[in-house]
Parts: C-alpha cells; structure tokens; sequence
C-alpha cells in the first residue's frame, strides 16, 4: 500500500499504526483518538454504535459526559483530517466521517486499508488452494502476509472491543500462515521451510499444527530424530502446562514417522483432523472462559 495523495484515508492496522490524507500523516498521538480512527476503520461503510465506542473507550465505567466527551473527539478528529488537505476539499473530508443515527460511520469510499487487502488476498489464495494452484496460491498468501509488520495494532491501548478485534485478526494471520506453509510443503520446499517453523514453534511451543508441519519438513529433509524430538518437545510442553497429551492427529504422526510412512514423503495442503485442536492450533484449556460477545 502507498501513501500516495488523495482524497482516500489510508490505514496500516497490521501493525504500527499509521494513517495518511493527502500524503500527510493524520495519525493521532491521543489514545482515544487513536481508538476512535482504528474502530471506525476496522468498521468502514458499517455505523459503529456510540454504546460501542463508548465500551471500546471506558469499558464499564464510562463517565457521566462520555457522550458528550465522545462528540469532542470526533470533532478533533474532523479538524486533524481537515488540516491536511486545501481548504476547497475541507467539507469534502470533513465528511468522510458521518454521523449517522446511533453512532458514527467512516465512508467506506475514503477508505483504503490493509486489513481488507489481507482479507482479499487470503480468499484468493484459498481459491488457488481448492484449484490445485499451487504457486500462485502460495504467491497470493505470501502478499498477504507481507502486509503485516508487526503484530495487529501493535502499538496501541486496546480496550475491549479492539482487544477482541486484534486477537481475531491475529487469528487470521496464523491461519493464512499455516495454509501458506502447507501449500510450500506442496511444492517440496521442506527444506527452505525449516528456519520458519522451527521460529514459529519456539515462538508458538503448544501450538501443534506448527509442530506437525515442522515434524513433516524434518522427516522429509533426512531429519527422522529432530522430527521425533520436536514430538518430545511439545508433549514436554502440554503435559507441564495443561496436563496432556498432544492431540490423536499427532501422535498418529508420529506413529507414522517411526514406520517410515512413504505417504509422508509427498502430499497436498490438506487441512489437519483438528477434533481437539482450537482453530490456530494451539490447545485450550476445557475449562476456559468462554469470550465475550460484541
């Protein structure tokens, strides 16, 4: 994404946050602020409710004025838009962010994201996935992951609406992440993949989608004892943290890996049997709080 001049706000959520109008940054350095432009951003062409806002900025102890206070900073955001850009496209901007009834909408034509960018690309390569295309799905994904620099709103105090928005697209990340890798394992890039997963099991040590695929780059590239040892290491993990065994799909993998399972040395991205497995991989808790709705 560039931040080329025009009468388009352009967001960089993936990470740092930034935001342009015209070529200048707008991004505001107030928290609320800051809060306010991502939530509405993340929400471009939908109305986000002033209860919602309201949630995001105080949680449940929103003060007597909150309303009011609320009005204060959309119109501070109005003026920051409005000073980087001439003064004949001053009304044009100042509308980009509508008050509508029960709340306040960013228009969805003067916004340019990365996040629907990441979400286009992702579809796209699952589309190449489903069609057998393995190069330009791994293409496709590898874009969308290149959007990213950093982890999701990185930089910023989430309140209880982005914090659920930050880890949902976080979630998002790791699953175009694994399907990535799945489709490079596709291509007999074990050996390139190596360095990648080994970083993403020590950064992710329960999650056991990485490990498997880790496990099957290791048997494929000659490495039959790293490949059991990384099965060691993440039963070390679950049994010291939750007090269980790695799933039923990865002890069958390694099970496979001790025959010398030939099916092993070739295969497509299919996705793995993840009956107790959570949908990044990463092993839950039964007793969990369940999240809380929006």
């Amino acid at each position: 994404m560039n931040n080329e001049p025009g009468k388009k706000i352009v967001f960089r959520l993936l990470g740092p946050l930034s935001i342009y109008l015209s070529g200048t940054s707008v991004t505001p350095t107030a928290t609320k602020q800051r809060q306010i432009m991502t939530l509405l951003a993340l929400n471009a062409g939908h109305v986000v409710t002033v209860p919602t806002l309201v949630e995001e900025l105080w949680g449940n102890a929103p003060p007597r004025s909150s309303a009011t206070t609320l009005q204060t900073y959309i119109m501070q955001l109005r003026n920051r838009l409005s000073a980087a850009v001439k003064e004949d496209d001053d009304n044009d901007v100042r509308t980009m962010i509508s008050t509508r009834h029960g709340g306040y909408m960013l228009e969805a034509q003067a916004c340019q994201a990365d996040v629907p960018e990441f979400m286009r690309l992702a579809r796209a390569g699952r589309a190449a996935v489903e069609a057998g295309d393995y190069p330009a799905a791994s293409d496709l994904l590898g874009r969308a992951l290149a959007l990213w620099h950093g982890s999701a709103l990185t930089d910023m105090r989430l309140g209880p609406v982005l914090e659920l928005d930050a880890a949902s697209l976080e979630e998002a990340r790791l699953g175009v992440l694994e399907r990535r890798i799945k489709v490079d394992l596709a291509l007999d890039r074990h050996t390139d993949l190596l360095g990648e997963l080994t970083l993403l099991t020590a950064k992710n040590p329960m999650n056991e989608n990485f490990c498997a695929l880790l496990m099957i780059a290791l048997y494929r590239s000659g490495h039959v004892g790293r490949a059991l040892k990384a099965y060691q290491n993440i039963r070390g993990v679950l049994m010291e943290e939750l007090g269980v065994e790695p799933c039923p799909q990865l002890q069958r993998l390694q099970q496979r890996i001790l025959a010398g399972d030939p099916a092993l040395d070739t295969g497509g991205p299919t996705d793995h049997d993840r009956d107790q497995v959570s949908h990044n991989g990463q092993r839950q808790l039964a007793t969990s709080a369940a999240g809380r709705g929006r």
